[in-house]
C-alpha cells in the first residue's frame, strides 16, 4: 500500500460499483486479489485504511477496461491499469494476466502466478460479499497463506517479517 488510505465503506462501495459494471458488460474472467482478497476473506469487507481495489483479470479484457474507464485511467502500462480515485470511488488496480488452460493467471506486473484458479467446472470460485457473489480464485485460503504467511488471519503491519516475509512467493 503506497497510496492514500481509504475507508472500508468507500472501498466496499467501489467493489459494488465494479460488480455492477462487470455484470452489465459480461466481464467474468477476473477475481479479487492481493489486499482486497485478504480483507474480504478475513473480514468480510475491504480493509479499512487500504488504498485500492485489486483485480486480477484475463488480458483478453484489456480493451473492455480501457473503454469503460477511459476518463478515469491514471496510468497504464503493459498488463496494468490503475484508475484515479475521486469523491465516490477509490483507486482500482487492474492486473492483466495471461491465462492458460489450467487456469493459471500469470500476473506479469507483480510477477506472481495465481495457479489453478478455476474450480473443476471450469469457473472461478465465489465468495459472498454483502449479499453478492464475488469472484475469487479456487483454493484462495491456501493462496492467502502462501502470499501472507501463517499470520494472514491477523492484522499485521507492513514492514515487519510477518507483514512482508512471504511476498517473495511467485506461485500461489
Amino acid at each position: 500500500m503506497a497510496g492514500t488510505p481509504e475507508t472500508a465503506e468507500k472501498l466496499n462501495h467501489t467493489l459494488h460499483y465494479l460488480l455492477d459494471l462487470f455484470d452489465e458488460h459480461s466481464i467474468d474472467d477476473w477475481f479479487i486479489s492481493y489486499g482486497t482478497l485478504l480483507g474480504i476473506t478475513r473480514e468480510g469487507s475491504c480493509i479499512d485504511g487500504d488504498d485500492d481495489i485489486d483485480i486480477c483479470i484475463n488480458k483478453n479484457h484489456w480493451n473492455d477496461i480501457k473503454k469503460l474507464f477511459r476518463n478515469e485511467i491514471w496510468q497504464y502500462q503493459p498488463n496494468f491499469i490503475n484508475t484515479y480515485r475521486n469523491k465516490e470511488l477509490t483507486q482500482i488496480d487492474f492486473y492483466f494476466c495471461d491465462v492458460n488452460d489450467k487456469g493459471d493467471f500469470n500476473d506479469t506486473w507483480e510477477r506472481v502466478t495465481w495457479s489453478q484458479c478455476y474450480e473443476e467446472d471450469g469457473c472461478l470460485a465465489v465468495e459472498l460479499f454483502q449479499g453478492r457473489e464475488l469472484n475469487v480464485p479456487a483454493n484462495h485460503i491456501k493462496k492467502l497463506e502462501k502470499r501472507y504467511g501463517p499470520t494472514w488471519r491477523q492484522r499485521v503491519k507492513r514492514g515487519t517479517p510477518a507483514g512482508d516475509g512471504y511476498r517473495n512467493e511467485l506461485v500461489l
